[in-house]
């Protein structure tokens, strides 16, 4: 099944664009601002409220939401190797934890400048939990 992800950047406001791209850093935003807890929020405020008005909005609201759940899901689990290791764990992962910040904060730049481009973007290796 093929899906296109690309829409012509006249069919999408300004206003619709910017939402956008407000979802989409508003991840990285509230990773860096919360220590990797609560990078859903912005994302999800923007889904709720801009789901039913834009089309375009709601669609990347939700791309944005679904990418910062899957990487919350990932700390978590992080943190409960490293609780159940007793500390040790933490040695194992470090590398990974700080690839997964930096991944984040550079897709979600990527997608951000995407989507104000007016391009749908479409995060890789995400749980889609939310259709």
């Amino acid at each position: 099944m093929t899906e296109t992800y690309a829409t012509n950047p006249a069919s999408s406001s300004s206003a619709e664009r910017t939402w956008a791209l407000t979802a989409h850093l508003g991840g990285p935003a509230g990773i860096l601002l919360s220590a990797g807890l609560f990078g859903f929020a912005v994302p999800l405020v923007i889904y709720l409220a801009k789901r039913d008005d834009s089309v375009f909005a709601g669609n990347q609201a939700k791309e944005a939401l679904n990418f910062q759940i899957t990487l919350f899901l990932l700390h978590a689990l992080i943190w409960l190797f490293v609780i159940m290791t007793l500390g040790i764990g933490i040695l194992v992962v470090w590398p990974f934890l700080i690839s997964l910040w930096l991944g984040e904060l550079v897709i979600g730049v990527v997608a951000a400048l995407r989507a104000y481009g007016g391009t749908k973007f479409r995060y890789p290796l995400t749980l889609r939990m939310i259709a």
